[in-house]
């Protein structure tokens, strides 16, 4: 009986101990298999290290993106800005000339209105003729006032004009001959202004003195 005992007893403890071995290598199988918390960390913060260098290449790259348009764009606007100068400065010297233009029609409009109220002599009609007539500065304005009161003067069915001479030219003319008509005042002798101008002087043995 004891042996009995002792031979059904050995199968029971062989089979329990068969189950504890596979449980004790499964345990370490699993605890091999699943990462441990300090390889868990590690794998992180190297993540984490990697992560922040890829970015900031990233940012670089942007950054220099970013100045490489903006310093064109500047260069566009710098054209752009030169050309509207330009541009503004062709405008203003068309402005210029076309008020230039204006004031030329302005002034053909009013030569022509002119033409038109004081026509000139046609084909079948005499030409203007000009008559120089030379009297004394008191006689000279009477006849210029009379005329300018009358309006329209008129002989012989011919319009007469009167003008008194006071043109540039003509003074300028005479005012060469200031200092010879002194010299001659002073040596007390006759002349007078011809037109055009120049200076007659008359005979002195005929002329009496002053």
């Amino acid at each position: 009986m004891p042996n009995i005992t002792r031979n059904s007893a050995k199968p029971a403890f062989g089979a329990g101990a068969n189950e504890a071995c596979e449980t004790a290598s499964a345990n370490q199988a699993s605890q091999k298999a699943a990462p441990s918390r300090n390889d868990i960390e590690e794998t992180e913060a190297a993540a984490a290290r990697h992560i922040p260098g890829e970015v900031a290449k990233e940012l670089a790259k942007l950054s220099a993106l970013i100045v490489e348009k903006s310093v064109g764009q500047d260069k566009k606007l710098e054209e752009i800005r030169i050309s509207t100068k330009a541009t503004e400065s062709k405008i203003a010297d068309i402005a210029d000339r076309i008020g230039e233009v204006e004031n030329r029609l302005c002034f053909l409009e009013d030569e022509h209105e002119r033409r038109k109220a004081n026509p000139a002599a046609t084909a079948d009609e005499d030409s203007l003729r000009a008559v120089r007539i030379r009297m004394l500065f008191q006689d000279r304005n009477r006849i210029a006032e009379a005329a300018r009161k009358l309006g329209d003067v008129s002989w012989e069915e011919h319009r007469v004009m009167v003008f008194a001479d006071y043109s540039k030219l003509l003074s300028d003319k005479r005012a060469k001959f200031n200092k010879c008509k002194k010299l001659l005042h002073n040596k007390h002798m006759r002349f007078s202004p011809g037109l055009p101008c120049g200076t007659h002087r008359e005979n002195p043995s005929r002329t009496p003195p002053l």
